[in-house]
């Protein structure tokens, strides 16, 4: 498929973080952060038997890549042919050596599908990761902070159905006592469990997302983009999971759903009681 939009994968509810949360890291002179690491894959299947060819992921994985960097971490970016996924093995492994106080985000750009009840990112090499694997091998990380952040499309399904709730038609304050109550209920629940990362996707279980070229990224992560400087809602002079998740849900919401309805799709974010520092803001 080719042409001015297109869809990442084949073929919604917002989730949120519950509202009374517990910031794990604050930025003022008194706190640092810990150690920060990052992997960012990006692939638009150029040269690959994975179709269609996209046009962004590349573009998306360098420029947030670039970001990080900016911002202090420690990054392995995989763009194009070397996003596969024996390399993801490898670089998983490589972090073996990470201490429990550090944090790890991973970030991937391109194609998801949903095929017999699973969802899967795909790398270039054509290899389909499922949720589950994903959760395995970012289960060998030691640290105990962890973000992963999929730009694709049915990637909500990443997340599965519970902790969360669905904040369409109501208040963060009616939806606290929901959202706490289920963080203590059963924490093998979700496909990447909230106890092991905070996970941000473009788009729902069923939904598509999509890339265009006035935008020259990926929707969602054009947006995502810009979290640096205009994500920080508190003023307290960082990004949060959280923050950057309101920021960029709110922007798709009324910069690209509002006029592209046909095309709409809406972000999620896993549920829980924690919320992690992704970066000082600019």
């Amino acid at each position: 498929m080719k042409g001015s939009i297109l869809k990442r994968g084949s073929g919604g509810l917002i989730f949120i973080l519950a509202a009374v949360c517990f910031l794990l890291g604050a930025c003022s002179p008194e706190v640092n952060l810990p150690e920060q690491y990052a992997l960012v894959y990006g692939s638009t299947y150029a040269g690959s038997t994975v179709k269609p060819v996209l046009g962004f992921p590349d573009d998306d994985a360098r420029d947030f890549a670039a970001i990080l960097s900016r911002k202090g971490y420690t990054v392995s970016g995989q763009i194009n042919s070397e996003a596969t996924s024996e390399q993801l093995e490898s670089d998983i492994e490589s972090l073996s050596g990470i201490g429990k106080d550090g944090f790890f985000l991973f970030y991937f750009s391109g194609h998801g599908v949903s095929q017999g009840g699973s969802q899967y990112i795909v790398f270039h090499d054509g290899a389909y990761v499922s949720d589950n694997d994903l959760m395995r091998l970012i289960s060998r990380v030691p640290s105990r902070q962890k973000v992963v952040i999929i730009d694709a499309c049915n990637s909500g399904g990443f997340i599965g159905d519970s902790p969360g709730v669905d904040t369409e038609n109501s208040s963060l304050v009616f939806s606290a006592p929901e959202a706490f109550s289920k963080y203590f209920a059963n924490i093998q629940a979700g496909d990447i469990a909230y106890t092991e990362a905070i996970v941000i996707t473009a788009a729902g279980e069923q939904d598509l997302s999509w890339e265009a070229d006035a935008y020259g990224h990926g929707i969602f992560t054009y947006f995502l983009l810009q979290t640096p400087g205009r994500a920080d809602r508190n003023g307290d002079g960082c990004v949060t999971a959280s923050e950057a998740y309101y920021f960029t849900q709110s922007a798709v919401v009324n910069n690209w759903n509002s006029r592209q309805p046909g095309r709409s799709f809406y972000p999620h974010i896993s549920g829980g009681a924690m919320d992690f520092v992704l970066f000082e803001a600019d």
